[in-house]
């Protein structure tokens, strides 16, 4: 049986080759783009703001933790960075799965409080994700327990530097990033951004 298949708008008909390969015209949307139309708002940048680090020793900077019923998807980190006072050689940023304890955890400075962001990508949107948003601060020590699963190294920790990464925190899961200044730094301002948004059943669609 013959099937046609029309435009609903112009009624024009799709085109079928000698091979039969159907021609059409498609437009895609990825996920995380689809999360920030207007009707949806669940895309959102979490930021610490600018920690100014007095040291070189090794700093939690940024916890997440998904309290919330659909996965978080991550799809970038930006990190920026200030000039470091008396810093030389290599800068390392690192991203853990699923830690345990730390300073960062026990201290609860939340992003949104002070220097910080934790902001919905979709202007007018009331939507905001459930989770615990925290940032670190110089002295805070690392996190325990938790399995490590990027290390970026910057031969020079200067400017912005995105890292397009996809990460899935589920219901309970977290992440933390721990980053490591150059030798002998004294003073540096340093920023943790993360791309994200919330599958919600309307994002899946």
């Amino acid at each position: 049986m013959e099937v046609s298949i029309k435009s609903g708008s112009k009624g024009d008909v799709a085109f079928v080759d000698k091979n039969e390969r159907l021609y059409v015209a498609a437009i895609t949307e990825d996920e995380g783009t689809h999360a920030a139309d207007a009707n949806i708002g669940q895309k959102y940048n979490c930021n610490t703001g600018t920690l100014t680090l007095t040291d070189a020793n090794k700093t939690s900077l940024l916890y997440m933790e998904n309290t919330g019923v659909y996965d978080m998807v991550c799809t970038a980190f930006i990190y920026n960075f200030g000039a470091s006072t008396s810093g030389t050689g290599d800068a390392t940023m690192e991203i853990l799965k699923n830690v345990t304890s730390g300073d960062i955890l026990t201290n609860t400075n939340d992003v949104a409080v002070g220097p910080g962001l934790g902001a919905n990508s979709t202007v007018g949107s009331s939507n905001s994700p459930s989770g615990k948003f925290y940032k670190g601060a110089t002295s805070e020590g690392v996190t325990t327990g938790g399995l490590l699963h990027l290390t970026t190294l910057f031969s020079s920790a200067l400017g912005r530097n995105t890292v397009p990464l996809v990460i899935v925190i589920p219901k309970g899961g977290n992440i933390c990033v721990e980053y490591t200044p150059q030798a002998s730094n004294s003073s540096q301002g340093v920023q943790v951004a993360v791309a994200y948004y919330v599958k919600t059943p309307e994002v899946s669609v």
